[in-house]
């Protein structure tokens, strides 16, 4: 009860009201649950969350107060912080919420902006100092996922009666690698693409993989395969 008393009067300050996001008309379909969003004429179906369901875990804040035990799920199509107070459900503003880290599924996930010389690639993947990235592993050599909840365009083909009549939100993630110089870059995870250690570290890097037997798709693998390199280059 304490805690709650103390994020009810912190979280007015720091947050705004949920009803879908500022961009968003959402339709209540299932209590605090946002199942479906209306973008103007047309409609959308799915949910901006990675997870619909609220999930305890922590967040720090800019001037270094850390809160845990809170729930929370990560709103991926704005990318910001869904919290649930005593009272209602609340967005946390990017600009005083730093990092949050919270386990799904037995998976240990921390998000945290702030982080300089994102690659934008276009408009696909827009990004400034307040998105959040998911780390992976950091160390003299760094992995970060991006991941967010984008608009899938309707693709219904009436001559094959095939595809989908609506638009739907839908994942899309890409892995961001930083290199000991500082500078960031896409990352597909691939046995071939480890050559991008260079030299003996990515020889070390492909023995690593074949002993190990780790899973390209499986970010955990993966946290380890970047510890281990990240040591041999600190050697």
């Amino acid at each position: 009860m304490k805690r709650l008393l103390l994020l009810a009067t912190l979280l007015p300050t720091l947050a705004a009201a949920q009803t879908g996001s500022e961009t968003l008309r959402g339709t209540n379909m299932a209590g605090d649950i946002i199942r479906t969003f209306d973008f103007g004429s047309s409609e959308v179906d799915g949910h901006p969350y990675l997870s619909l369901h609220w999930i305890e875990g922590s967040f720090r804040t800019t001037a270094g107060r850390i809160h845990t035990a809170v729930p929370m799920k990560f709103e991926a199509y704005t990318g910001r912080l869904a919290v649930l107070s005593a009272t209602d459900s609340l967005y946390l503003k990017p600009e005083v919420v730093v990092e949050f880290e919270y386990v799904d599924q037995g998976r240990v996930r921390r998000f945290r902006n702030g982080i300089e010389g994102i690659p934008e690639e276009g408009t696909r993947w827009p990004s400034t100092d307040k998105t959040y990235l998911e780390v992976v592993h950091e160390g003299n050599w760094s992995l970060y996922l991006d991941v967010r909840k984008v608009v899938r365009p309707a693709d219904f083909d009436p001559v094959f009666q095939s595809g989908s009549r609506v638009a739907r939100l839908v994942v899309q993630e890409r892995y961001l690698i930083r290199r000991p110089d500082g500078t960031m870059e896409p990352w597909n995870p691939s046995r071939r693409n480890l050559r991008v250690f260079g030299g003996e570290l990515a020889r070390e890097a492909q023995r690593f993989a074949r002993s190990e037997r780790v899973d390209f798709d499986n970010p955990e693998h993966l946290a380890r395969l970047f510890e281990h390199v990240s040591a041999l280059a600190a050697q």
